[in-house]
């Protein structure tokens, strides 16, 4: 091989090399709080060698709140910046941006190029980048539209044309509106919704309390009436046993059974006494029945 064809083999690949380092995405890792706009481009600029062209009196007094942009592309990152700033963007070249309000978008840039195509993505929270499943993607103005699946990764069919606007909602976040170009509808799209602190003033409730079971002054005594025992629901006779169960220690055996078991014994250990006489038998119909109750 001679010399004349070794500098021409050099030469093209010199070039392949720059043709692909120009081709290749830019990955911004940034996080920006409390920043002027036009900082934030000098600073991206010097970073990572980029041109921004824009006239400065259209972005100044813009400020950038607080923007996490860590791992974004750069026209996810000029879509998160230019947000809610009336400000557009179009790409020149790889490395090169023209921002500009959005009043003036050049007509040749918002050209249709294809119609009823298929978009895909990912949702991701702008704070830490983790995906978002089951966020609602439709169309603007439209009723069309998908869920996306526990990865946050949606596929929206029959999309009219790769200039139209779609809607991403999710519970919790701020509702984002993208404008679709024929660059972005070509490739999966990457969505960073903005967390929302929603806070609501405290709610008090304020109830009375009514007490069905009355405790006198006496240790170990318990005053009721029969109106309170009429008001305690329970399944069969309503009868001053079935209320008794509902007291600390007490239990019954079953839901139709007034026996009462007090601290583990049995209802035939119960001493009870009606106007001085003992009761022995206080129910029929294995307890459904109250034999008090029949005797008022």
């Amino acid at each position: 091989m001679n010399k004349i064809s070794i500098i021409t083999l050099t030469l093209l690949m010199q070039m392949a090399g720059v043709v692909h380092a120009q081709k290749k995405d830019v990955i911004i890792r940034e996080y920006y709080e409390n920043k002027a706009l036009h900082l934030v481009l000098l600073d991206l600029s010097l970073r990572y060698n980029l041109e921004f062209v824009y006239d400065l009196a259209d972005i100044e007094g813009i400020n950038i709140e607080k923007i996490n942009i860590k791992g974004l592309d750069l026209e996810t990152t000029m879509i998160a910046l230019l947000k809610n700033t009336g400000l557009d963007f179009s790409k020149v070249s790889n490395r090169v941006i023209r921002i500009y309000p959005e009043k003036d978008k050049p007509l040749e840039e918002i050209f249709t190029t294809r119609y009823n195509i298929a978009i895909s993505g990912r949702i991701y929270d702008q704070n830490n980048e983790e995906t978002l499943p089951y966020a609602t993607v439709s169309l603007d103005g439209s009723t069309t539209g998908v869920i996306s699946n526990i990865d946050g990764h949606f596929a929206l069919l029959n999309v009219p044309n790769d200039t139209s606007i779609i809607v991403i909602q999710y519970l919790g976040y701020e509702n984002q509106k993208i404008r679709l170009n024929p660059d972005l509808a070509k490739e999966e799209i990457k969505i960073y919704m903005k967390p929302v602190d929603y806070r609501i003033e405290e709610i008090m409730v304020v109830g009375e309390e009514k007490k069905l079971v009355t405790y006198a002054e006496k240790t170990s005594q318990i005053s009721l009436r029969p109106v309170q025992i009429e008001m305690i629901p329970n399944l069969g006779e309503k009868d001053i046993f079935r209320t008794l169960q509902l007291m600390p220690g007490v239990s019954s055996g079953n839901e139709t059974f007034s026996g009462l078991y007090v601290r583990g014994g049995t209802p035939d250990q119960n001493l009870i006494l009606l106007d001085g006489f003992t009761v022995y038998h206080v129910d029929h119909f294995f307890g459904f029945l109250s034999a008090l109750m029949q005797m008022r």
